[in-house]
């Protein structure tokens, strides 16, 4: 597994109170709105409330691994309120431990949606039993959108 062992999370955590997650391509083509060739559009996702610690522990849980220092207390920590009226999980993964958990956690997401499926991913690369679980829910009225690349930069997906 030393082959995979990096770190691919996007975590940006300000203030412990406000986070953003998603991708972060830092170069000049990531700076297209997904319509211009060679410029690239990325998906990110601010988010505030509770669910700002769960995205600041996946950082520090890598942090912990990587330099032996844990990063704990009110400083990195506030108490966070709720905010909106949209609740939120984070799922994390990594490639130690996490993948089935991750496969399955999405696949029951699928089969219980009830109105909208919404996957933006660019290495989308679902097995039969995904595929077959998204097919079903289109077929029962659930709407289901995959965005993925229109250019391929990987030969695998």
């Amino acid at each position: 597994m030393r082959y995979n062992y990096r770190n691919h999370r996007r975590v940006l955590v300000i203030g412990g109170r406000t986070g953003f997650t998603g991708g972060y391509g830092i170069s000049d083509a990531w700076t297209g709105d997904g319509h211009t060739e060679n410029h690239w559009r990325e998906t990110n996702a601010r988010v505030e409330g509770p669910i700002v610690k769960y995205l600041q522990a996946a950082f520090t849980e890598s942090w912990l691994e990587a330099t032996g220092t844990l990063l704990g207390g009110d400083g990195y920590f506030p108490l966070l309120e709720p905010q909106g009226k949209v609740s939120a999980q984070m799922v994390k993964s990594s490639p130690i431990w996490g993948s089935f958990q991750n496969y399955m956690l999405f696949l029951l997401s699928i089969t219980s949606a009830q109105k909208s499926i919404l996957i933006t991913n660019s290495y989308f690369i679902p097995d039969d039993t995904m595929i077959q679980a998204l097919l079903n829910a289109a077929a029962r009225g659930v709407r289901v959108i995959v965005l993925v690349p229109g250019k391929i930069d990987h030969e695998i997906t």
